[in-house]
Protein backbone atom coordinates (compact mmCIF):
# COMPACT_ATOMS: atom_id res chain seq x y z
CA UNK A 1 0.00 0.00 0.00
CA UNK A 2 1.57 3.36 -1.06
CA UNK A 3 1.30 6.38 1.48
CA UNK A 4 -0.86 7.99 -0.75
CA UNK A 5 -3.32 5.23 -0.18
CA UNK A 6 -2.68 4.87 3.75
CA UNK A 7 -3.10 8.85 4.12
CA UNK A 8 -6.24 8.44 2.12
CA UNK A 9 -7.47 5.44 4.35
CA UNK A 10 -6.68 6.85 7.59
CA UNK A 11 -8.59 10.63 6.37
CA UNK A 12 -11.86 8.59 5.00
CA UNK A 13 -13.96 8.15 8.15
CA UNK A 14 -13.17 11.95 9.12
CA UNK A 15 -13.97 13.14 5.83
CA UNK A 16 -17.22 10.67 6.04
CA UNK A 17 -17.67 12.65 9.41
CA UNK A 18 -17.62 16.12 8.47
CA UNK A 19 -20.01 15.25 4.80
CA UNK A 20 -22.41 14.05 7.51
CA UNK A 21 -21.89 17.68 9.46
CA UNK A 22 -20.31 16.13 12.50
CA UNK A 23 -17.98 18.10 11.69
CA UNK A 24 -18.94 21.16 11.86
CA UNK A 25 -19.80 23.06 15.72
CA UNK A 26 -23.47 22.91 15.14
CA UNK A 27 -22.83 19.18 14.21
CA UNK A 28 -21.06 18.86 17.73
CA UNK A 29 -23.78 20.86 19.64
CA UNK A 30 -26.47 17.77 18.28
CA UNK A 31 -24.12 15.15 19.55
CA UNK A 32 -24.29 16.85 22.75
CA UNK A 33 -27.77 17.81 22.59
CA UNK A 34 -28.32 14.07 21.85
CA UNK A 35 -26.62 12.58 24.47
CA UNK A 36 -27.81 14.67 27.37
CA UNK A 37 -31.32 14.04 26.13
CA UNK A 38 -30.57 9.82 26.18
CA UNK A 39 -29.01 10.50 30.14
CA UNK A 40 -32.57 11.97 30.73
CA UNK A 41 -34.82 9.59 28.79
CA UNK A 42 -32.75 6.53 30.27
CA UNK A 43 -33.42 7.28 34.05
CA UNK A 44 -36.24 10.09 33.91
CA UNK A 45 -35.55 11.74 37.22
CA UNK A 46 -35.85 14.83 36.30
CA UNK A 47 -38.76 15.44 34.03
CA UNK A 48 -41.74 14.33 37.32
CA UNK A 49 -39.48 16.45 39.41
CA UNK A 50 -39.56 19.68 36.62
CA UNK A 51 -43.67 19.17 36.51
CA UNK A 52 -44.31 18.86 40.40
CA UNK A 53 -41.86 22.20 41.04
CA UNK A 54 -43.88 24.09 38.28
CA UNK A 55 -47.31 22.82 39.56
CA UNK A 56 -46.08 23.22 43.61
CA UNK A 57 -44.85 26.99 42.90
CA UNK A 58 -48.46 27.79 40.82
CA UNK A 59 -50.33 26.61 44.08
CA UNK A 60 -47.66 28.71 45.73
CA UNK A 61 -48.57 31.74 43.89
CA UNK A 62 -52.34 30.63 43.95
CA UNK A 63 -51.89 30.96 48.37
CA UNK A 64 -49.69 34.36 47.45
CA UNK A 65 -52.31 36.13 45.33
CA UNK A 66 -55.80 36.93 45.95
CA UNK A 67 -57.00 36.06 42.52
CA UNK A 68 -60.93 37.02 43.25
CA UNK A 69 -59.62 40.46 43.65
CA UNK A 70 -56.80 40.91 41.02
CA UNK A 71 -57.47 39.81 37.39
CA UNK A 72 -55.80 36.47 36.46
CA UNK A 73 -55.26 37.59 33.30
CA UNK A 74 -52.76 40.54 33.99
CA UNK A 75 -51.10 38.17 37.02
CA UNK A 76 -50.98 34.53 35.43
CA UNK A 77 -48.79 35.01 32.81
CA UNK A 78 -46.11 36.47 34.73
CA UNK A 79 -46.72 33.33 37.40
CA UNK A 80 -46.27 30.47 34.98
CA UNK A 81 -43.39 31.98 33.65
CA UNK A 82 -41.55 32.28 37.25
CA UNK A 83 -42.69 28.66 37.79
CA UNK A 84 -40.90 27.53 34.34
CA UNK A 85 -37.92 29.52 34.87
CA UNK A 86 -37.48 27.98 38.37
CA UNK A 87 -38.32 24.39 36.94
CA UNK A 88 -35.71 25.35 34.38
CA UNK A 89 -32.69 26.31 37.30
CA UNK A 90 -33.56 23.09 38.51
CA UNK A 91 -33.23 20.52 35.24
CA UNK A 92 -30.05 22.34 34.74
CA UNK A 93 -28.11 22.57 38.04
CA UNK A 94 -29.61 18.36 37.66
CA UNK A 95 -27.91 17.93 34.56
CA UNK A 96 -24.86 19.18 35.36
CA UNK A 97 -24.90 17.25 38.53
CA UNK A 98 -25.26 14.17 36.91
CA UNK A 99 -22.25 14.98 34.56
CA UNK A 100 -20.07 15.69 37.87
CA UNK A 101 -20.94 12.36 39.03
CA UNK A 102 -19.64 10.40 36.21
CA UNK A 103 -17.14 12.39 35.67
CA UNK A 104 -18.52 13.06 32.38
CA UNK A 105 -17.58 16.42 32.33
CA UNK A 106 -14.04 16.24 32.42
CA UNK A 107 -14.33 14.06 29.38
CA UNK A 108 -16.21 16.52 27.73
CA UNK A 109 -13.31 19.38 28.37
CA UNK A 110 -10.99 16.69 26.81
CA UNK A 111 -12.57 16.56 23.90
CA UNK A 112 -11.50 19.05 21.23
CA UNK A 113 -15.17 20.79 21.46
CA UNK A 114 -15.24 24.42 22.93
CA UNK A 115 -16.85 25.42 25.85
CA UNK A 116 -19.53 27.27 24.34
CA UNK A 117 -20.60 24.63 22.39
CA UNK A 118 -20.95 21.87 25.22
CA UNK A 119 -22.93 24.85 27.16
CA UNK A 120 -25.25 25.22 23.97
CA UNK A 121 -25.56 21.55 23.84
CA UNK A 122 -26.98 21.39 27.27
CA UNK A 123 -28.60 24.31 26.96
CA UNK A 124 -30.60 22.87 24.17
CA UNK A 125 -31.16 19.53 25.82
CA UNK A 126 -32.43 21.72 28.99
CA UNK A 127 -35.10 23.49 26.98
CA UNK A 128 -36.60 20.37 25.01
CA UNK A 129 -36.84 19.23 28.71
CA UNK A 130 -39.16 22.29 29.62
CA UNK A 131 -41.12 22.23 26.63
CA UNK A 132 -41.77 18.82 27.50
CA UNK A 133 -43.29 19.99 30.77
CA UNK A 134 -44.96 22.73 29.42
CA UNK A 135 -46.87 20.70 27.11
Amino acid sequence: MTVRAQANARTTPVAARRAHGFGSEAGKVILIWRKDLAIEWRNLDNLPAMFFFSMLTLVIFNFGFDFFNADFRDLGPGVLWVAFCFSGVLAFGHSFAIEREADCIFGLMLAPVDPGTIYLGNLLANCTSMMIVEA
